[in-house]
């Protein structure tokens, strides 16, 4: 009678184990499923937003106007771009040096965001 060593059951053991896991991995990765996206129409909508805090803040004492007007505009619910336009003046003296400054310009700014799954990233 032959003696059978150990190490050939062991090693036929770690083969069986080692397929057994193996094989629902590979039957994972032949289904294909399909994931159908949800048609959007590419236009979704336009925002308008004014900013009025700086004419607040003038009508409240404050040294700096600054008015700005911002238009977004929602595509297919992932790009949105972002056009702002604004104005602001002021006209102060520093108390410590008696310093008079005064001075008005206007900014223009355009900017994209991205929206992918719930997060957003600004292009």
């Amino acid at each position: 009678m032959k003696k059978k060593r150990i190490s050939t059951y062991i090693t036929l053991l770690t083969l069986l184990s080692s397929m057994l896991l193996y094989s629902p991995t590979l039957a994972a990765q032949e289904k294909k499923t399909t994931i159908e996206e949800e048609k959007v129409p590419f236009y979704q909508g336009t925002t308008i937003g004014v900013d009025i805090f700086g004419l607040g803040s003038k009508i409240f004492g404050g040294d700096i106007t600054s008015t700005e007007i911002s238009v977004e505009v929602n595509l297919k619910n992932r790009y949105v771009p972002v056009a702002e336009i604004g104005y602001g003046t002021t006209d102060t003296t520093d108390d410590g040096t008696n310093i008079h400054y005064k001075a008005s310009a206007p900014y223009f700014r355009i900017q994209g965001l991205l929206v992918v799954r719930g997060s957003q990233r600004r292009l």
